[in-house]
């Protein structure tokens, strides 16, 4: 089984947590050094209701599909937190300079972090769903949504991603739309999902 929520993570200007359904995500966000960013990136059942099978007081096994910006700072976060992190993405090429420790984009102390992650081997790159996302508690999708013709956001990348994590989850896991999409995209992920 799976819960799918729709999730923006606030910028570290705010000072509050956000409750997202079941995960409860502290601030953190672009425009601030990815190391205070990583200071709040931990993930907390918030959900009395719910009894997943995780907890917040050991790490996590986390995957991220996509490692543009959002992704791979996120993952990285996640991992410095103490959270197993394995980022999916397709493009070879981006995923074998990140298994070597080059980083694509500029985020101040994002390197650091990284190379940190990587030797302590917390944070692993891959282009294989099988290998990230069996196991995994938590999976953020945060893949590109270009508009689409009309200037609405295109979902096919993230409707994939979800099929793709329907196809080799392993057991209850938390699915986070973090792509930018419009309201209700949460229900069209767990649809696309239960299709498989």
């Amino acid at each position: 089984s799976a819960t799918v929520i729709d999730a923006q993570l606030p910028s570290a200007a705010s000072s509050k947590s956000y409750g997202v359904g079941p995960v409860s995500l502290p601030p953190f966000g672009i425009g601030s050094s990815a190391t205070r960013r990583c200071e709040r990136a931990e993930i907390s059942c918030a959900n009395p209701r719910a009894d997943p099978p995780f907890s917040s007081t050991r790490p996590m096994r986390v995957a991220v599909i996509g490692t543009g910006y959002v992704g791979l700072v996120a993952g990285t976060c996640f991992a410095e937190s103490g959270n197993s992190v394995t980022c999916v993405d397709i493009d070879e090429k981006k995923i074998r300079r990140l298994k070597d420790g080059d980083v694509p984009i500029y985020e101040p102390g994002l390197e650091e972090l990284l190379e940190r992650n990587l030797h302590d081997e917390r944070l692993k790159f891959t282009t294989r769903y099988e290998e990230a996302i069996p196991g995994a508690e938590v999976v953020f999708i945060a893949v590109g949504t270009p508009s689409g013709e009309d200037g609405s956001a295109d979902l096919k990348y993230v409707l994939e991603a979800a099929r793709s994590v329907a196809r080799h989850m392993t057991g209850y896991v938390v699915v986070v739309d973090k792509s930018t999409v419009p309201v209700g995209t949460a229900r069209k992920v767990e649809q696309a999902m239960r299709k498989v």
